[in-house]
């Protein structure tokens, strides 16, 4: 009966571990994919900046 009590405990315990692993790597996958989001806006931004400056030299040269 001891035995089994402190499988029991063994087994809850690395259930929790389990679990506690299975939400750090889903955080981690949504994590990344809003990195990528983030560098594909900033990528975005960039070249509509690049666009407007460009726009303004061309009014000023004429």
């Amino acid at each position: 009966m001891a035995r089994l009590k402190v499988f029991e405990g063994k087994q809850s315990a690395s259930s929790e571990a389990t679990d506690a692993l299975e939400r750090l790597v889903a955080e981690n996958s949504e994590l990344r994919h809003t990195a990528v989001e983030l560098v594909l806006q900033t990528w975005i931004l960039r070249e509509r900046l690049s666009d407007v400056v460009a726009h303004k030299r061309m009014r000023q040269e004429h």
